[in-house]
């Protein structure tokens, strides 16, 4: 869900920590919101249109840690809606008019344009909300620092703080980030750092803070570097996650995967222990080929799991794979998809795939939609959609059609 990132700095999945300067550590705070933001700020929002999408929102600028903007008070547009699990009402605004509300906001901001873009948001109201904002001041005081080997000394030193931090969500955080540093920038753990990470691996920890601990040791471990594991478990000592956390690349995982994916048993105990450890790359890659097998899925289960993916990437995979194993009970939710403009051909797609009389429904209503809009192409593109041609290219390609 954009609002409790579950991922949080993968999700901050975030900043470049070496920038240009050098050689880039491979931390999942490379990978998202953070790098991709031309501003991240806290800020309250305090004005916000009636409209349902796009919102635009008057933001009074409280604090920024990257990037620049113009004055206190700053307009953010927000294109598409927060996803829910409510059955009747599947995605709502992302702000509520007449709430003042705190966030903090990664935008972006295209040349000349007098407002801002949100790209995503941590909501700070729940009780994690002081550790999100901890997190992001320390990727900014990160970012600050000036010189590779200083960058990796700052990050490792705050990180292993963090890790000792007795909240949930710091410790996971600090653990996974520490895990993916490990992977890259080995030699940024003196023995003193690993001492103090040992210490916590004898701690009591929740299986994902193990699992990253873990993570982080063998991957010092194949660097070479004297190094020894934390404390294990017998459930996390199994063969299977042994190999899995051995694995040195997307493609070794991806792989091993697939070879899950064809013993039923094997995939009932490790498949949705592996989608969790998984970055968002590999996430993205799981649904469609886990949609090509024989295994089912529950399109309840995939609905449910949608408002909890931060990734876009990952979000559209999920919409598609409902085309290939949902059905009649998934068509509103998918309509309901069809409105957001990151999603609008996927889950048209996925309709056009499930084709139940309220499938075609949904599109004969979005098609007479678009086409009042002046949008010709999407129209056309529907008509396409609800033609025997496509029903035809989709056998020939291999796929059923037909709600499931």
């Amino acid at each position: 869900m954009v609002r409790v990132l579950l991922c949080t700095l993968c999700i901050l999945s975030g900043s470049s920590l070496l920038a240009a300067e050098g050689p880039q550590p491979g931390t999942s705070l490379e990978a998202g919101p953070w790098a991709n933001a031309d501003v991240v700020l806290m800020g309250i929002v305090h004005e916000v249109t009636e409209l349902r999408a796009p919102q635009v929102a008057r933001v009074k600028v409280e604090k920024v840690y990257k990037g620049t903007v113009a004055g206190k008070v700053i307009s953010v547009v927000v294109r598409g809606e927060r996803p829910t699990l409510e059955p009747t009402k599947p995605s709502v605004p992302y702000f509520r008019p007449g709430v003042e509300e705190r966030f903090i906001l990664f935008l972006e901001r295209s040349p000349g344009a007098v407002t801002y873009g949100m790209r995503t948001l941590f909501d700070t109201s729940d009780k994690t909300g002081p550790q999100k904002i901890a997190a992001v001041e320390a990727v900014a005081e990160i970012a600050a620092v000036k010189g590779p080997d200083a960058k990796r000394r700052r990050a490792t030193r705050l990180l292993s703080d963090m890790l000792r931090d007795p909240r949930g969500w710091t410790k996971t955080f600090a653990a996974r980030e520490l895990a993916w540093l490990a992977r890259s920038q080995p030699e940024a753990f003196d023995e003193k750092t690993q001492a103090r990470i040992r210490r916590v691996g004898k701690s009591r920890l929740t299986a994902d803070q193990r699992f990253w601990l873990r993570t982080l040791f063998r991957a010092l471990e194949k660097a070479g570097a004297k190094a020894d594991s934390p404390p294990e478990d017998p459930e996390d000592a199994d063969p299977w996650r042994r190999t899995w956390e051995a694995a040195g690349t997307k493609e070794d995982r991806q792989r091993l995967l697939a070879r899950l994916f064809a013993d039923r048993e094997a995939f009932e105990r490790h498949g949705w222990w592996a989608y969790r450890q998984s970055e968002p790359s590999l996430r993205a890659w799981y649904w469609p080929a886990l949609a090509g097998t024989r295994l089912k899925i529950e399109s309840a289960m995939l609905r449910a799991l949608y408002p909890t993916e931060e990734d876009a990437g990952v979000r559209e995979q999920l919409v598609r794979t409902l085309g290939i194993k949902g059905g009649e009970a998934d068509v509103r939710w998918l309509e309901e998809r069809s409105a957001n403009l990151a999603l609008r051909r996927p889950a048209l797609l996925a309709l056009a795939r499930i084709r139940t009389a309220s499938a075609r429904a949904a599109l004969e209503r979005r098609r007479d939609v678009f086409r009042g809009a002046g949008e010709a192409d999407l129209a056309d593109w529907i008509d396409y959609l609800l033609s025997p041609a496509f029903e035809a290219a989709e056998r020939r390609a291999g796929r059923a059609i037909g709600g499931r």
